[in-house]
C-alpha cells in the first residue's frame, strides 16, 4: 500500500491500483449476478427493494472491498449461488447467505486459488 496525492492505493504484483476513494454505482433496481460494481475499495450499495447480489466480478488475488449498504433496503450477498460465474460467487465465512441492512458493511476479499470473494459480515 502507498500513498499518492493523499489517496492511499493497494496493489498485488501485476495487478491495478484500487484507489479507496468511495465508489457509489447505481441503486439496484433488480437482483444482479456477477456484479460490476467497480474497483473502488468502498462501495456504496444502495436498493429500491430487499435484492439479492449473486456475486462480483472477480478481482486480483487478495483484492479487498468493504461493501456497505448506504440505502434503506436489504441486500443479500448469495453464497455460492450458480446464478453467478464460478470465480464471481461469494463464499461466506457461515456458509450462508448474508443479508446487508441498511448501514450495514461487509468485507469481501478475492481468494485467487479458490476463485471466489470471501466475505463475512462486520458489526
Amino acid at each position: 500500500m502507498a500513498f499518492v496525492s493523499g489517496t492511499l492505493l493497494t496493489a498485488t504484483a501485476g495487478a491495478e491500483a484500487s484507489s479507496t476513494d468511495a465508489g457509489t454505482p447505481a441503486e439496484l433496481g433488480a437482483n444482479v449476478n456477477d456484479y460490476d460494481a467497480g474497483t473502488h475499495f468502498m462501495q456504496r450499495w444502495s436498493s429500491d427493494a430487499s435484492r439479492n447480489v449473486t456475486g462480483m466480478v472477480a478481482g486480483a488475488d487478495s483484492e479487498a472491498r468493504l461493501v456497505w449498504n448506504v440505502g434503506a433496503q436489504n441486500i443479500v450477498l448469495k453464497h455460492e449461488d450458480v446464478a453467478s460465474a464460478a470465480a464471481n460467487r461469494w463464499k461466506s465465512a457461515t456458509g450462508a447467505d448474508l443479508t446487508l441492512a441498511a448501514n450495514k458493511c461487509a468485507l469481501a476479499q478475492y481468494d485467487a486459488t479458490t476463485a471466489r470473494w470471501r466475505v463475512t459480515l462486520l458489526p
